[in-house]
């Protein structure tokens, strides 16, 4: 037992050498020690673990105790409660027998020697009463720092808008250890721990929903308050203490102690300002050192993936149960998607009413159904692009930029309202111009252009490479002639293009030797349609079970018993071209360009975040592609797409 004690404070001593890495948040140096303690706790430490320590002094520890895993939770806690009795006694009894000069038991003598001058009999009563014990925490953390790698590329870009330490995203490994569905004894909801009077004033909180259980918007909630704290207490320690104990507290403890952290921490006493509030701002001073040297810590570890997903707003009020079944969505997979809603919903009780948000897959729901509940795409949820800076420019918003780049005269043209007429057809292709640090569209080709042009230029990720320009400005401006734009499409030109995605898409859509691969859109429901079948076969002669799921790729064996692969094929491309009419009924697609992958992007986020398309017409687009397993340097065709009424490019 003592080398155990021994190899806790050496490991600590070794970890101390990272402190000074993280001298930008108040007092590190002064609470070292206790910070040492908790990176123990969540990084060496396993759940079978328990410290016994004095909650006063977090160097001073007395036991750590280890147990067989197959021991039950309560058999635990029983054994812990005696053996701390046990030590409060030894305590007690020390000082005794100090006093009257008897003879010391070995471990009497060990704790005799870990508090050394401290070891005074005043000393130890008082110490009887400062005995804590302390689970380990690495699985939990490790669990936690999974979770984490999911939502922390969407939490740094609210900090980030909020003008707030990114660091402070780390928070919630000490509330929840990000655990949307975590609740504390004291009501406390989701990954930011939210009470229901506080969140009320940041969130929707009714029988309806409780948006402190969305991971999205309670983060939002949480910078906010924490913007708020640091406003009120100008002092980051004060600021994360608050967000446990509260500002009104805290305001109280400054007034009553009349001193910083440090001095409010030793002496402000109040009966709910207890061993949680003074160690909240170490353990998160512990979490973001162990943040900073993750591989270090936890090696090797993997994001738990988040299902794809696409936020709309509800355009009359529904009940969540009866869409699953319209949508042909399991009712599991919306709950997963909609953590917010309460059980009410997702018994049927209560209508979603008409306005709220709801996030639905990006693949296998009945799509023709989806225009009769919702309305048009809000961006998808955990982008790491802002709403605001997402927005297609206006005109005016145009000609700002341009003007601010030296293009006054790009800036005039783009402020004029008329439509300017179609240029002649000199060529079937969208020109580009060529700029040093990206591409400029300035000349739109007439109507009767070939629409999957192979001349056109590859685009480099051109945003990043031009830092100086707003984040929805896809091309750098380039000193040319102003660029006329395509008058408006008619209904027979738009048809034509539906019909030249159709031809490509053809050969994807055409069944193999029997077999065929799953596209977009599609589900076990629409095959067994498409076939003539009942659902029943095709799952059995495909090995499939009644909650299995299609994936995009995924092969399929087909029965063409009833029907003629040519009937099935026409089917299937008459249900894409709805989908394609639904999806172009407000924007008409002009032609594409070629994007190349950079490292760690998606062509989701490429299509929806950086360019506003869906990502379901990407895939239609590049049907001979995998976009599930799109590596750097491939190149994916974005459409480029324009207004019937505006003629504004989208891009």
């Amino acid at each position: 037992m003592r080398e155990q004690v021994r190899t806790f404070f050496l490991v600590g001593l070794l970890a101390a050498a990272l402190a000074a890495q993280a001298g930008e948040w108040p007092y590190r140096q002064e609470l070292n020690p206790d910070v040492q303690f908790w990176i123990q706790v969540f990084t060496r430490y396993h759940t079978n673990q328990y410290i016994v320590h004095d909650s006063e002094n977090l160097k001073i520890v007395y036991r750590l105790v280890t147990f067989d895993s197959t021991i039950k939770r309560e058999n635990r806690e029983k054994q812990m409660r005696r053996i701390k009795k046990e030590i409060e006694r030894t305590l007690f009894g020390m000082a005794r027998k100090l006093e009257q000069g008897d003879t010391l038991t070995a471990f009497e003598r060990y704790i005799q020697k870990l508090l050394g001058k401290q070891a005074t009999p005043v000393n130890l009563r008082m110490l009887s009463h400062q005995v804590r014990v302390q689970q380990g925490m690495r699985e939990t953390f490790r669990e936690g720092v999974r979770r984490s790698l999911a939502y922390l590329p969407y939490l740094r870009k609210i900090f980030q808008e909020e003008d707030l330490p990114e660091e402070l995203c780390y928070l919630p490994h000490v509330e929840s250890s990000f655990n949307i569905h975590a609740r504390s004894r004291v009501g406390a909801v989701g990954m930011w721990q939210f009470m229901r009077s506080t969140g009320r004033l940041y969130m929707k909180v009714n029988r309806t929903i409780d948006q402190r259980r969305d991971p999205f918007v309670s983060t939002r909630a949480a910078a906010r308050l924490l913007k708020y704290n640091y406003q009120e207490l100008g002092d980051w320690a004060l600021a994360l203490t608050a967000y446990n104990f509260g500002v009104a507290g805290i305001r109280k403890a400054k007034k009553r102690v009349k001193g910083d952290y440090l001095k409010i921490r030793e002496e402000f006493r109040h009966r709910r300002f207890g061993f949680a509030s003074r160690n909240f701002y170490p353990e998160f001073l512990a979490v973001v050192e162990i943040m900073r040297h993750r591989e270090k810590y936890f090696p090797n570890v993997k994001p738990i993936p988040l299902p794809r997903s696409i936020e709309y707003r509800l355009k009359r009020a529904v009940k969540l149960p009866n869409l699953a079944r319209r949508l042909n969505i399991p009712l599991d997979t919306l709950k997963q998607l909609n953590p917010a809603y309460t059980h009410r919903v997702w018994r049927g009780w209560n209508y979603v009413p008409r306005g709220y948000t709801i996030r639905l897959p990006m693949e296998g729901m009945n799509f023709s159904v989806l225009e009769n509940y919702v309305e048009e795409y809000t961006l998808p949820v955990a982008t790491n692009v802002s709403p605001e800076k997402n927005k297609v420019p206006s005109r005016a918003s145009k000609a700002a930029l341009l003007a601010s780049n030296g293009d006054k005269a790009l800036a005039a043209q783009a402020t004029k309202r008329e439509t300017v007429p179609a240029t002649p057809a000199l060529s079937h292709q969208l020109t580009l111009a060529e700029t040093g640090n990206g591409y400029l569209p300035f000349r739109w080709s007439t109507p009767e252009m070939i629409l999957l042009a192979p001349e056109l230029k590859t685009s480099k990720s051109p945003v990043k490479s031009s830092p100086s320009l707003s984040s929805h400005s896809v091309f750098s401006p380039v000193k040319a002639e102003p660029a006329p734009v395509a008058a408006s499409f008619t209904p027979e030109e738009a048809h034509l293009r539906i019909r030249t995605i159709l031809q490509t898409l053809t050969p994807r859509l055409t069944p193999q030797n029997g077999q065929t691969q799953v596209f977009i859109h599609e589900t076990l429901g629409h095959f067994a349609e498409w076939l003539q079948i009942p659902l029943s076969r095709l799952r059995r002669l495909n090995g499939l079970g009644h909650r299995s799921k299609l994936y995009l790729g995924q092969n399929l064996q087909l029965d063409f018993s009833r029907v003629s692969p040519e009937r099935f094929l026409t089917r299937r491309l008459r249900y894409h071209e709805q989908i394609l009419k639904s999806y172009l009924n407000k924007k008409l697609f002009v032609n594409f360009i070629e994007y190349e992958v950079n490292s760690g992007e998606s062509v989701w986020e490429v299509a929806r975040s950086r360019y506003g398309v869906p990502f379901e017409l990407v895939a239609y687009l590049n049907a001979g592609l995998n976009l599930s397993e799109i590596k750097a340097g491939d190149v994916v065709k974005i459409p480029i797409m324009e207004t019937k009424h505006t003629s504004e490019e989208t891009l």
